[in-house]
């Protein structure tokens, strides 16, 4: 057990802290999520039936973790600006800070979640609507407007 579990980590941690970096917009609550997502998972691994199961449990539990986590009451609280927590991403999860991936992440989450899905972690649109419990067409609606959103955003953004 302890060394199917170290592998699970191995083999999908990075997709799930790369998930909970695009929601949470920072390292320290990503690497909460993260950890209460494999503590989690070893409550439930008994539950896990193959390797496709697990990918969708793993995705799954990570955006309800992130949406669980902006919805307590601690986080409702106001902060000042200087007092918000930074956006911050580093060589570990192999994405770059850019003004892309920035605005990937201030899309509304109901967005947020598909494009990353789709275009960072590869999922198909069927895998991403199983995911989130909607339809292709939804997914694929999601997907054209966030692309539409981002496309607004980054209008005349130079990446050199």
């Amino acid at each position: 057990m302890q060394g199917d579990f170290e592998k699970i980590v191995r083999r999908h941690g990075d997709m799930i802290l790369r998930l909970a970096m695009a929601n949470t917009g920072n390292r320290a609550d990503a690497e909460d999520v993260f950890q209460e997502v494999f503590i989690r998972l070893v409550r439930s691994i008994d539950k896990i039936q193959d390797e496709d199961h697990l990918r969708f449990w793993l995705v799954r539990a990570t955006i309800n973790r992130c949406k669980s986590l902006y919805s307590s009451t601690y986080r409702k609280r106001e902060l000042p600006v200087e007092e918000l927590p930074a956006r911050d991403l580093d060589s570990s999860t192999d994405e770059v800070d850019t003004p892309a991936t920035d605005a990937v992440r201030d899309l509304p989450e109901k967005y947020r979640t598909p494009i990353h899905l789709f275009y960072f972690e590869e999922l198909s649109i069927s895998e991403i609507a199983r995911i989130l419990g909607s339809t292709e067409g939804a997914v694929k609606t999601q997907l054209s407007r966030g692309r539409k959103m981002l496309s607004e955003t980054l209008k005349g953004v130079s990446y050199v």
